[in-house]
C-alpha cells in the first residue's frame, strides 16, 4: 500500500520512501529500487505521493503529545490502521495513493 500526503501547514513527517530507478538521492542517481525511512519537510499545500508508510510527525509541530525517539528526532507517532482519508493534527491529510505497488 502506498500513501499520499497533502500538507495543510508546514510539517516534517517520518516516512518510508521507495526510490525508483531514474531518481536521485543526495545528488546521486539510484540505479535500482531501494527504500528507507526519511524525514520529509512539506510546505503548506505541498503534496507527496507514493510513500510506503507514514510513521509520525516531528514533535515540535505537535506540542504536548507523547513522543518517541525515531531516526534521531522526537516523534509523535500516528495511530495504526486508521480509516483514510484523515487529517492529522490539522497539519496534513493522509490518503491512499493511486500509484500501484
Amino acid at each position: 500500500m502506498r500513501y499520499r500526503v497533502t500538507a495543510t501547514k508546514p510539517v516534517e513527517i517520518l516516512a518510508k520512501v521507495r526510490h525508483e530507478e531514474g531518481q536521485t538521492h543526495s545528488g546521486r542517481p539510484i540505479t535500482r529500487p531501494a527504500g528507507g525511512f526519511e524525514w520529509i519537510y512539506l510546505s503548506a499545500g505541498e503534496v507527496r505521493d507514493g510513500l510506503e508508510l507514514i510513521i509520525g510527525v516531528m514533535a515540535s509541530y505537535v506540542p504536548n503529545k507523547p513522543t518517541e525517539l525515531r531516526m534521531g528526532k522526537q516523534t509523535v507517532l500516528l495511530p495504526l490502521r486508521d480509516t483514510l482519508p484523515k487529517v492529522y493534527f490539522e497539519l496534513f491529510e493522509l490518503e491512499n495513493s493511486a500509484i500501484p505497488d
